[in-house]
């Protein structure tokens, strides 16, 4: 089981709140999946209130809001701030979800490029069937192994390590879950240089790994030189690649 223990969640916290003003614009990957998530919302729920881990900026929120408007929308994030920017929800509940009590009488968990951050994101599968009632649904999205793969390569520090599709089903399925649907999709993104690839990052808040703080200028030009030699080419007129490896899921408490 992936256990992503080098995660500082203090620096997971500041980083997101201090990207709040950027996210939006730059996290053009986030809203694509929050788009394929949609498309496995079921036509109806049980009676109960819908409950989202880590709702950031509230791409997925308006979309629940919108679908289920008779089902009260308890939100959750780790940065509290984030409240000042949601629209539409019930509740908001500040907090690291990871540690939280949760309700046991859902009608729908959610959670979208969040678990990941979760020093063991597995248990977030447990945690969501024991919060759901009989008949709820569990939507999820995350990222898989070849996430920043590129990064990785150059800098293995700043990068977490991922599940792959057949442990995430193998979770969920000990869990308690049926009827379960995971899919996955790789998306890339394409810099003119590795400070505004690093500039991505920052302004998206994707990044809780301490070591990443400690590049100096000379560290940069190197992992820069390093980066173009092993992925840049004439097929990507020699931009710095960086990929986006994302699964996203449903599945039913029954």
């Amino acid at each position: 089981m992936n256990s992503s223990s080098n995660i500082d969640k203090q620096l997971v916290q500041r980083r997101f709140t201090n990207a709040l003003h950027t996210y939006d614009k730059e996290a053009s990957v986030q809203q694509q999946i929050v788009r394929h998530i949609a498309e496995l919302l079921p036509a109806s729920l049980p009676d109960g209130a819908i409950f989202e881990v880590g709702c950031g900026t509230g791409f997925l929120s308006r979309v629940l809001a919108e679908r289920y408007p008779l089902h009260p929308l308890l939100l959750n994030d780790l940065c509290p701030e984030v409240e000042e920017s949601l629209e539409v929800y019930s509740e908001f509940i500040p907090g690291d979800a990871e540690l939280l009590n949760w309700r046991n009488d859902l009608a729908m968990v959610a959670s979208s490029s969040c678990i990941q951050w979760w020093h063991k994101p597995l248990g977030f599968f447990s945690k969501a069937y024991d919060a759901l009632k009989r008949g709820g649904v569990l939507l999820f999205s995350t990222f898989g192994p070849e996430q920043m793969h590129e990064l990785k390569t150059i800098f293995p520090p700043a990068t977490l390590s991922y599940d792959t599709v057949s442990v995430l089903q193998e979770a969920m399925e000990r869990a308690g879950f049926r009827h379960i649907s995971i899919r996955r999709e790789q998306t890339t993104l394409y810099f003119d240089s590795f400070l505004l690839l690093l500039k991505h990052l920052k302004q998206t808040g994707v990044n809780g790994i301490r070591q990443e703080e400690n590049l100096t200028p000379g560290k940069m030009r190197e992992m820069e030189e390093a980066y173009r030699k092993a992925f840049a080419n004439e097929t990507n007129n020699f931009r710095l690649p960086l990929t986006y490896d994302a699964i996203w899921g449903r599945a039913e408490k029954i």
